[in-house]
């Protein structure tokens, strides 16, 4: 066997057992042949495939597709991601490479290489999912699906930014669980979980959707009120303390009730920028330790018991 039959049974070898599609193709589109991986993944036969041609198999609408036609004319060759479509109309992302060469004939013809990459899509985007749920993870406390004091101290800390640009008010209130440690002690660990996710679960349906809730101790939360004067701050938590104080925990034959204790401050957008991030934690845990000595109460600037 001479070398040009010797290459011609080596290519047909390549072309027919590749894994990848192979597509022959006329610049123009047309389809002159296509190996059994290009059938399979397209879902046609090759008689299929050159009847289709180029417009039926490739997702015309990519936006990648006339700039890699463009550079395949101008270099010769181009490797680029490009959108195919199955015969059942499914649309699949690949990896093309395309070159352009003579045949014997003088005839351009370009080689088509296809790589189905549509599982490596997928499995970025799940490791995508899986990053951007790890970080979720690393914001929110599991049990109480509040966020956790790292998570509540970074949106706390952007919400102090935007407070002094556009010159607004917010509330801060952190609030304790009264008596658990005895609920803990008399009914065990369990049921102190039970009592801080019925409270969190109270906090959570009981804010709006733009208020920062975290867990922030072993029985504290903490919650912060953006753009809320102090009056309406107060109205807010002292609903929120009605709720939990008027929650029933039943388990087993026991019903379990709770109350919290909450201390929380006001800060004017002018006190904001001379305050450090410190002092607003520690202004609120202040008032909280006084709302404990009376329990089951909001205790705040100004606070007289009737």
């Amino acid at each position: 066997m001479n070398s040009n039959g010797f290459k011609s049974k080596y290519y047909r070898y390549i072309f027919e057992h590749s894994l990848d599609a192979i597509l022959l193709t006329r610049p123009n589109g047309t389809i002159s042949k296509a190996n059994p991986a290009a059938c399979e993944m397209l879902g046609r036969s090759e008689e299929e495939l050159r009847k289709a041609g180029r417009e039926l198999i490739v997702d015309m609408n990519d936006p990648r597709l006339r700039p890699a036609i463009a550079e395949r004319e101008l270099e010769g060759q181009v490797m680029t991601e490009l959108n195919f479509i199955r015969k059942d109309g499914t649309i699949f992302p690949t990896f093309l490479t395309s070159a352009l060469f003579e045949d014997d004939d003088g005839e351009m013809i370009s080689v088509m290489i296809i790589r189905d990459i549509s599982r490596d899509k997928e499995y970025i985007q799940l490791i995508e999912e899986l990053k951007c749920k790890a970080e979720e993870d690393a914001m929110h406390d599991y049990l109480t699906n509040t966020l956790n004091r790292r998570g509540f101290d970074q949106l706390f800390r952007a919400e102090i930014t935007r407070s002094v640009r556009f010159d607004l008010s917010f509330c801060l209130a952190i609030i304790d669980v009264d008596f658990f440690k005895m609920t803990n002690d008399r009914y065990g660990h369990h049921v102190g979980d039970m009592v801080l996710v019925e409270i969190a679960r109270i906090l959570i349906e009981s804010t709006r959707p733009y208020d920062i809730l975290g867990r922030y101790g072993g029985d504290e939360f903490i919650l912060c009120l953006p753009n809320t004067h102090e009056k309406d701050g107060l109205l807010i938590l002292e609903r929120l303390r009605h709720q939990v104080e008027n929650s029933v925990i039943y388990t087993g034959d026991q019903t379990i009730r709770s109350s919290v204790s909450i201390g929380f401050c006001h800060f004017e957008s002018d006190i904001v920028k001379l305050r450090r991030y410190d002092d607003f934690i520690q202004c609120a845990d202040q008032y909280m330790y006084k709302a404990k000595q009376i329990r089951n109460t909001v205790y705040h600037r100004g606070f007289r018991k009737d």
